[in-house]
């Protein structure tokens, strides 16, 4: 079972990730616009901006555990949390329910009570599902995170994630949009048209990555 003390120890990776301006060295590697985690357990190709400019890479980890995040000045996010399983939790991969179980208890007592509400006390989940993901079952939510935009301090902002297990990994992915300049008198996208733009987003971003 996935302990949410466990998640906790992984705060600190996400909080930086999300509210830092100072760029750290990355600890994975960037090679012909193709990211590296410092594992070597997957890589991913960087979008690049209109101008051609690859979209700005920050990662955290150790041994076990680890975040990479990418984002560009418009508001643009994209973002990969990964986890090495334990030899025990790897065991209920192989029982479908204890699987579908395990997914959906990643988020409800380990992302969002260790990893969002200490960075905004007010998130919560506004969508949540199990999916196919094509070669496996994952787990698609929708959460609000008040006050947490990455470009404009104290603005909203709603993320998108697709929780699985690969390999010896559990990973969460996460998509969103921050408020933009040109956009921030817009309304609010309704749940309906949020939720299937994420989900296309979030299983666009996993056919990017290669696993290892």
């Amino acid at each position: 079972m996935m302990r949410s003390a466990t998640v906790s120890k992984l705060v600190f990776f996400v909080v930086a990730l999300l509210i830092s301006s100072v760029c750290a060295a990355l600890r994975g590697q960037v090679s012909d616009g193709t990211y590296t985690s410092p594992l070597n357990n997957f890589s991913v190709p960087v979008h690049r901006g209109l101008d051609g400019r690859m979209w700005a890479v920050e990662d955290q980890g150790d041994e076990n555990r680890g975040t990479v995040a990418f984002g560009e000045p418009f508001g643009g996010f994209e973002s990969i949390f990964y986890l090495r399983l334990s030899a025990e939790t790897l065991k209920i991969q192989n029982d479908p329910e204890k699987q579908r179980a395990n997914l959906k208890r990643f988020l409800s007592d380990g992302a969002m009570p260790n990893l969002f509400k200490p960075t905004s006390p007010g998130a919560n989940v506004l969508h949540e599902e199990h999916i196919d993901a094509g070669d496996r079952n994952a787990y698609f939510a929708i959460v609000d995170l008040p006050g947490l935009s990455t470009i404009f301090k104290g603005r909203d902002t709603k993320r998108g994630l697709l929780i699985f297990v690969k390999d010896a990994f559990i990973y969460m992915l996460s998509t969103g949009e921050n408020p933009g300049l040109l956009d921030l008198q817009q309304p609010p996208k309704p749940l309906d048209k949020l939720r299937e733009s994420e989900r296309q987003r979030l299983l666009l971003l996993k056919s990017r990555i290669t696993f290892k």
